[in-house]
Parts: C-alpha cells; structure tokens; sequence
C-alpha cells in the first residue's frame, strides 16, 4: 500500500512542479515559471490549420534565434513547451510525421501549460526556450509521514515538499506563441 501511495503522491508532486515551471507566480512559496519572467519574447500564433501553428512555433524559434540575437542557431539546442492537447493535435493532424521533424528542438507536452488565457479565457500557449540560457535547480522531493496527526481518527497525513527554482538567464532567450484557441476535435 506505501508503494501505491508513494506512486500517487509522487506523480502529484511531479504535476505541481510542472506548473510552477511554466506558470509559477514568484511570489509566496512559488517559483517564478516561464511565463511570469519579465521580458520573454511573445509571436501571435494562428491555428487555422496544424500548418499554420507549426509556422507559428519556429517564427518563436526565428525570434529567439535570429531577432533577439541570443539564441542559438542550431534548432537542437531548443526545448518546445506545449500542452497534451496541443502536441495531440499537431501530431494527429500530421500522421506519420515525427516531432522531431514538426518542431525545433526536444518537444516536452506540458500539463503545466494553462489553458484559460486570452479574452475568452480558452486559449493556451506554446513556449520556445533556448536551453543553454535556463537552469532549473533543486533537490529531490522528501516525503514524510505524519501519523499522530489523526490518531483518533486512524488517518495518517502524507506530504511532500522540495526546493527548486527556475533561473532564466536572458529572458530573449524564451518566446511564447500566443492566442492558441483549443484545437477542434481535441
């Protein structure tokens, strides 16, 4: 049974660290996410068509690339940030064709990523991050067991915590792809 829990209270840690990377406040006991530095770069996507947004992320690419001037050339170097739904999408829509292929760098779908953004608060978006400019930084989770806490009760109370923080080192160094309206089907 600690097996099983461990499992689950692991995977949820994992789920809550996702979204501090990319959408962390700063403030209170929350790092500072992708999304909340100051100064990224930001290139309106369009979605007409899984063409049409993969044209969006690598002008994000072009833009940390080529315009900002910090980024690297190499499309390796470059780490894709995009929703489950989105990367579904992209790559239902593209049969056959391997990410790799569709996107610069190593793509990572992201639950993390929020999808409630923009005017009719439906919209996500997709983060183009050189990886040589960010570090994230910590240490592995700690789990403890708290079992006097409900002893009348005979329930245990199960945490776990960890120390991390995400360092950007030039904020030209990230675009987001904006204005994503949920793709249909998905």
């Amino acid at each position: 049974m600690d097996a099983v829990i461990a499992d689950d209270l692991g995977r949820a840690h994992g789920t809550a660290l996702d979204s501090q990377i990319v959408n962390g406040s700063g403030s209170g006991q929350n790092m500072r996410g992708f999304l909340n530095v100051s100064g990224i770069l930001s290139v309106a996507g369009t979605v007409t068509s899984a063409a049409t947004f993969i044209e969006s992320v690598w002008k994000a690419y072009s833009a940390v690339s080529g315009t900002s001037g910090y980024g690297s050339a190499n499309p390796d170097e470059y780490v894709v940030v995009l929703h489950p739904r989105r990367y579904a999408w992209a790559k239902g829509n593209t049969t056959g064709i391997p990410a790799q292929a569709l996107f610069p760098g190593t793509v990572v779908p992201s639950a993390g990523v929020p999808t409630n953004l923009g005017a009719g608060t439906n919209e996500d978006v997709v983060l183009v991050v050189e990886r040589s400019a960010v570090v994230l930084v910590g240490d592995s989770p700690v789990f403890r067991v708290f079992e006097s806490v409900g002893s009348s009760t005979l329930t245990v109370r199960i945490s776990s915590w960890n120390q991390a923080a995400l360092v950007v080192d030039n904020p030209t160094a990230v675009a987001k792809v904006t204005g994503l309206t949920p793709p249909s089907g998905f």
